[in-house]
């Protein structure tokens, strides 16, 4: 299926692609004429996912990387780079999820969440921004409602921390690129139905509760992400700098109604 050219001439990175919101977002983007360079950190499968889109007739590539390597990292923008001749969008989409509140969790765990979900975007973004700054360009950052407000059903203190700072980063990232006329966003999901194998893990009560509290009375897919991240890419959000767009539901605009 091709789309209608949204983001035709437009060199796009994508992290995390091997699977979820990072798969749906590196095929639509393919679809909308994107050349697409990916990476994903079990290994091959970022390359499958590139192979098929190639299957299609679309322009993508990957590599199997760990971007909490700063240098690994480093090493994949400036191959992505040279293959497509440039960087114009670097989306960071890759992540994880880890639950636990403050007396119970893992030092190891809490500094997993904040490598995956923070400092590879910085990693990440520090070796594009010289790409991006030369010609202007859409930063586009995966955070999560878990960084706009404390969970009450599923304690999470480090995924909290990591996309509130995911957040903060990205405005900062709006400023300083402002003059180089790069542009940086967050699309910010709450809970998104990514997977059958995820949606086993969760408790079926637990997932009623929080589907309960959206307006929408539904769970989010991956391709309502990808659309969000779509829109933030491309040249229709010109003018939209530093936003955070929750893609949630409505549960941002209901929870007074529901705490």
């Amino acid at each position: 299926m091709s789309g209608v050219g949204r983001l035709r001439g437009k060199r796009v990175l994508v992290t995390g692609i091997s699977r979820g919101q990072g798969r749906a977002a590196a095929e639509l983007f393919a679809r909308e004429g994107a050349s697409v360079a990916g990476c994903g950190r079990q290994a091959g499968g970022a390359e499958r996912v590139a192979e098929e889109l190639r299957g299609e007739g679309l322009d993508a590539r990957a590599q199997t990387v760990d971007l909490t390597d700063a240098d690994a990292a480093a090493a994949w923008v400036e191959w992505a780079v040279a293959e497509m001749g440039g960087c114009d969008v670097l989306y960071n989409n890759a992540g994880m999820g880890a639950f636990g509140g403050i007396d119970e969790l893992e030092i190891e765990t809490w500094q997993k969440v904040i490598d995956v979900d923070l400092n590879a975007v910085f990693y990440v973004t520090r070796a594009a921004w010289p790409h991006l700054r030369s010609g202007g360009g859409s930063i586009v950052n995966t955070a999560s409602v878990a960084g706009m407000a404390g969970f009450g059903l599923v304690p999470s203190v480090a995924l909290v921390a990591a996309k509130g700072a995911v957040i903060a980063l990205t405005r900062q990232l709006a400023v300083e690129g402002a003059p180089h006329g790069v542009r940086a966003n967050t699309v910010t999901p709450h809970y998104v139905e990514a997977s059958a194998e995820t949606m086993a893990l969760i408790d079926p009560e637990l997932r009623q509760r929080i589907v309960d509290e959206l307006l929408l009375k539904r769970p989010g897919s991956v391709a309502d992400v990808a659309a969000a991240a779509l829109f933030l890419a491309s040249d229709e959000s010109a003018w939209i700098t530093g936003a955070n767009l929750p893609v949630d539901g409505g549960w941002t605009a209901g929870r007074p109604l529901s705490s």
